[in-house]
């Protein structure tokens, strides 16, 4: 062995200990979130052990001063496959008071917010997706019929039928060819006593769809 390589050879050595080192000691502090990623790819259902780790880790986050950001993100998304809306609703609150221009997470919020039942709420953050838009049209990636029409089922499922009529309306206006949307619409204008108005939304599908047996029926 020459002496240039005798010298070489615990270089490399101390070089591949340290590197050895700083890959352990990155997989004890992100291991969580490497659990995390790995649950949130994750197809098939979670086992006992993964659920009860998943909620510990919730636990502990949540218990931290200013816990990270793609944490409380995977969490959330895990916390949905899990079924959990209640604790997906705690951490899109918390991710929401730091990005609240996120429209991405406010409308995922206002789903969940549905499927927990609290239908105003969720129409409430409709409301303020639909103004934030307002303000500055253009800037995000959801069209805005798709939103009223999100706004209006909650309303429904709110009792707050003149608001979800005049959400419909909107809804409408703006995706006419969208024949759920306007049947839909239609169906709630009898409910609410408006069969006249309702009538000129089925003569429309009707004109759309001749063939279609039901819109026939609820015509007449």
């Amino acid at each position: 062995m020459s002496k240039k390589l005798k010298y070489l050879v615990p270089v490399v050595l101390a070089a591949a200990v340290l590197i050895f080192a700083e890959w352990l000691l990155f997989r004890f502090v992100y291991r969580d979130t490497l659990f995390l990623v790995k649950m949130s790819e994750e197809e098939e259902e979670f086992g006992e052990e993964e659920r009860a780790r998943v909620t510990d880790i919730h636990r502990e986050t949540m218990q931290r001063r200013r816990p990270g950001t793609r944490n409380l993100i995977l969490l959330a998304d895990i916390m949905v496959k899990m079924k959990e809306d209640a604790e997906a609703s705690e951490l899109m609150r918390v991710l929401l008071e730091r990005y609240p221009d996120d429209l991405g997470l406010r409308w995922r919020h206002a789903g969940i917010l549905g499927r927990l039942g609290k239908h105003e709420e969720s129409g409430d953050e409709y409301a303020e997706i639909l103004r934030r838009m307002e303000q500055r049209p253009g800037r995000y990636g959801l069209r805005e019929g798709d939103v009223l029409l999100a706004a209006a089922r909650s309303s429904v499922g709110a009792g707050q039928l003149d608001v979800a009529l005049n959400r419909f309306e909107q809804a409408v206006r703006l995706m006419p060819k969208e024949l759920p949307v306007r049947e839909e619409y239609a169906g709630l204008l009898v409910s609410a006593g408006r069969p006249e108005e309702a009538k000129e939304h089925y003569r429309t599908l009707i004109d759309a769809e001749p063939t279609h047996p039901d819109y026939r029926i609820d015509l007449f």
